[in-house]
């Protein structure tokens, strides 16, 4: 007898979402499952060097007029220096994972937290123009608050100008909605199973 487990991690599911509202095509969608390779642009690549410059351990090279120059970018001193002040106590880039079912099969739910407290995950956001409540309908929060058990979401997020936060807090209604787009990618993987062409997507096992 064979097993079949999807593994979804909270930004595949993102897509989903967006697929569902018409933000992002059937041909994205299915592109993003694959993991189709794409050049990460410059505010990408910023971003992934703001998370390392804030992250406990990384040893900051000496601020110049106010501002650390790491890989190519400078970000303001002051507003490093507040990010990591309201990381600091935690854990950084913990690995979490879960195990549900879904009818006959296994649904593995995992991913990495940039900052786990020990009531709260915090994710790190970096942005060219910040919206109030932007992440609210993001499924990323409620995958990571599901799989760890947390009732407390904080976004800290920066445009390199202020530094932002959003706290949501993980209930019942919202696990039951979180769980209705983990159904929804599940059946939509079943359905275009045929064109899956990542194998850790859809795993097979026998018993």
């Amino acid at each position: 007898m064979q097993n079949r487990t999807f593994s979804i991690y909270a930004t595949l599911l993102d897509s989903y979402l967006n697929y569902t509202t018409g933000k992002l095509s059937f041909e994205d969608l299915i592109g993003r499952i694959n993991r189709k390779e794409f050049k990460p642009n410059e505010y990408m690549m910023k971003g992934t060097a703001f998370h390392k410059v804030t992250q406990g351990g990384f040893k900051l090279p000496t601020p110049s007029g106010g501002k650390y120059k790491v890989e190519f970018f400078e970000f303001p001193e002051v507003i490093v220096n507040e990010v990591i002040a309201f990381r600091q106590g935690g854990f950084d880039e913990v690995y979490c994972d879960k195990t549900i079912t879904y009818g006959p099969d296994n649904v593995y739910l995992y991913g990495y937290i940039d900052t786990k407290m020990p009531n709260e995950d915090i994710d790190i956001k970096t942005t060219g123009w910040y919206r109030e409540m932007a992440f609210y309908k993001a499924m990323q929060w409620r995958q990571y608050n599901f799989i760890t058990g947390a009732k407390k979401f904080t976004y800290c997020v920066t445009d390199f100008n202020d530094v932002f936060y959003e706290e949501y807090a993980f209930n019942n209604d919202e696990e039951n909605k979180y769980l209705s787009y983990v159904a929804g990618l599940v059946d939509f993987l079943k359905e275009y199973e045929y064109l899956i062409t990542d194998k850790k997507i859809i795993r097979y096992e026998t018993e």
